[in-house]
């Protein structure tokens, strides 16, 4: 991942497609963990952090909505996504994980 945050492309400087991948591979997986912790700390359902449930308990949340947020660019785009998902979506939930989605180059995938 290029220090600004975005997953370098062939013909980007000198990245080759290997180090493309394992970098996006990488990119991915710190995304879902951070989703998963904020959907955990936010809980939209009442079934994370609020009743001590593992802290895992989000990570389905977390891959699927990874997939929603393709191409999401502003809050907006995330608030729509995650209303989908949840019926409580706050503002600091949107807030959050629109700034890890942006930290973590999730509109460049």
């Amino acid at each position: 991942m290029w220090s600004n945050g975005t997953v370098p492309r062939p013909g980007e400087g000198e990245v080759t497609e290997e180090e493309r991948k394992a970098a996006l591979e990488t990119a991915f997986r710190t995304m879902r963990t951070e989703l998963i912790t904020i959907l955990y700390e936010e809980d939209p359902t009442g079934f994370g952090s609020s009743v001590s449930a593992p802290e895992d308990e989000y990570s389905e949340e977390a891959a699927r909505l990874m997939v929603c947020l393709r191409g999401a660019q502003t809050q907006a785009d995330i608030k729509q996504e995650l209303s989908r998902m949840f019926e409580q979506t706050t503002d600091q939930l949107v807030r959050r994980v629109h700034a890890a989605w942006i930290e973590h180059g999730g509109p460049s995938w």
